[in-house]
């Protein structure tokens, strides 16, 4: 489905219902083809990014991208450790201990990238539901909860000539005046 299509919706309420979304989906890119995952589990999902993320030694989704990065990690941390400890050599325990350590902080982040790219698109998608831009959904959520707060006493609301001030500029700012923001 592409964007032309979710576009062409007439009611938010149509995006309600939509088979999957685009968190959901996974490509995985063969050498001949391409296959296409739709994962609606997200504790699957997850499993699965984890699994294709240390089986595939990537930061990027590439195979092997990650095998450069945790050398030179491996390197600098073996020899800041031979330092520290005056040694030449590493016991094999302390050389499998840091290896295992970076991989793991390595991978941890790459799977934390993915996690921002679906909070991403959801964000996006809340927005596209809203018809607004993202920047509108943000500005809107925060002066709605503003309100909301205010409204329960946890914050102290504008003073009557802050809220005259604020009226009067938002009215400026709609007919069209210019030199009203400074």
């Amino acid at each position: 489905m592409y964007r032309k299509h979710i576009n062409s919706y007439s009611k938010a309420s149509d995006l309600d219902h939509l088979p999957f979304y685009c968190w959901d989906c996974l490509t995985l890119q063969l050498k001949r083809r391409d296959v296409d995952l739709v994962i609606k589990n997200e504790k699957d999902m997850q499993i699965l990014l984890l699994f294709l993320i240390y089986r595939l030694k990537t930061v990027d989704g590439s195979r092997e991208t990650a095998t450069p990065l945790i050398e030179m990690l491996n390197k600098q941390e073996m020899k800041l450790y031979k330092r520290s400890q005056n040694r030449q050599s590493l016991p094999k325990s302390k050389e499998h201990e840091i290896l295992s350590s970076i991989e793991y902080s390595v991978y941890k982040k790459v799977h934390f990238k993915y996690k921002v790219i679906k909070v991403r698109a959801k964000i996006s998608f809340s927005a596209l539901q809203k018809r607004m831009t993202i920047q509108e959904l943000f500005l809107n959520t925060i002066q709605t909860t503003y309100k909301k707060l205010v409204i329960q006493g946890q914050l102290d609301g504008p003073s009557e000539d802050q809220q005259q001030a604020d009226n009067n500029l938002y009215n400026a700012v709609m007919r069209g005046e210019r030199g009203c923001i400074t």
